[in-house]
């Protein structure tokens, strides 16, 4: 009798045990999950009132799409196709909050328009995550301005044009000329085919120029390196001025004359469109694309 009491008591001991560990799991993923969620909205555990919107809009070739006021990361992804969907995710403490700083989408078959701003002053204070993702065609015109986190961007036909950025900023193949002003963080463009401006950029920049258009590249008030790939066909005219750097040259096709501490000039192969860079707080390397 003792012997089987005690076997007895073993195994509900044992199966206690394991109700315990299946219970400390299920805690354990569940606030994984929280985590997840306030990582997602900034790492404000609180952010549990959420909505979402997802619509769709047949765009015309080269139509304009524009996106502005957004709290929180914008990410653009282009292809093949005529059709734009959006898809935004809003977070917020309360329902009250959530109620302000919604997103208003205007459309026609030449302009798509997202604009996330509220002036209310109820809503002054309120904090309210934005996550926008859209899927757009790749002939478009792209506009992003006060964006309030990191903007990814795909493969544009268009021309580019990025200001008021807080966060990192990274961009596909551009065709049309692009242009970055105010970027808090780092940029990094894949490729570009036209014209390219960089002003008041904290953080590196970094470029290819498959092609270089008649109106050059030109990179002003930079607190970061200025990396340049450029591809073999490309010519241009060197200028620096006022840098707290050195430029560096890494292919023969490129000659860099230093004219005083901080002014530099050049060429790039035969000589053409200007490539400039004034006030560079760090280094410029320029070298072959690839």
């Amino acid at each position: 009798m003792s012997t089987r009491l005690i076997t007895t008591l073993s195994a509900l001991a044992l199966v206690g045990a394991l109700v315990c560990v299946c219970a400390n799991t299920r805690r354990a993923a569940a606030s994984g999950d929280a985590h997840a969620l306030a990582a997602s909205s900034g790492g404000d555990d609180d952010m549990r009132e959420r909505d979402e919107i997802n619509e769709s809009y047949r765009l015309a070739p080269g139509a304009e799409v524009q996106v502005q006021a957004i709290s929180g990361s914008v990410t653009v992804e282009t292809g093949v196709t005529d059709t734009a969907d959006i898809h935004i995710v809003r977070l917020a403490r309360t329902r009250d909050e959530l109620e302000c700083r919604p997103v208003h989408i205007e459309y026609t078959d030449g302009r798509l328009r997202i604009d996330g701003q509220d002036d209310r002053r109820q809503c002054r204070n309120a904090r309210v995550n934005q996550q926008v993702t859209l899927r757009v065609p790749r002939r478009i015109n792209l506009n992003v301005t006060s964006i309030s986190g990191h903007v990814n961007a795909g493969d544009i036909d268009g021309a580019l044009h990025f200001t008021s950025i807080s966060g990192h900023v990274t961009v596909g193949n551009v065709r049309g000329p692009v242009s970055f002003t105010s970027i808090s963080g780092h940029v990094q463009v894949a490729s570009a085919l036209d014209a390219a401006t960089f002003e008041s950029i904290s953080g590196r920049v970094s470029i290819t120029l498959s092609h270089l258009g008649a109106r050059g590249l030109k990179a002003e008030s930079i607190s970061g390196s200025v990396d340049v790939g450029l591809a073999d066909d490309v010519n241009a005219d060197l200028k620096v001025e006022s840098i707290s750097g050195e430029v560096y040259a890494d292919d023969s096709r490129i000659t860099v004359n230093k004219v005083s501490d901080n002014e530099f000039t050049g060429r790039v192969g035969a000589g053409g469109p200007p490539l400039e860079f004034f006030s560079i707080s760090g280094n410029i390397r320029l070298h072959r694309a690839g």
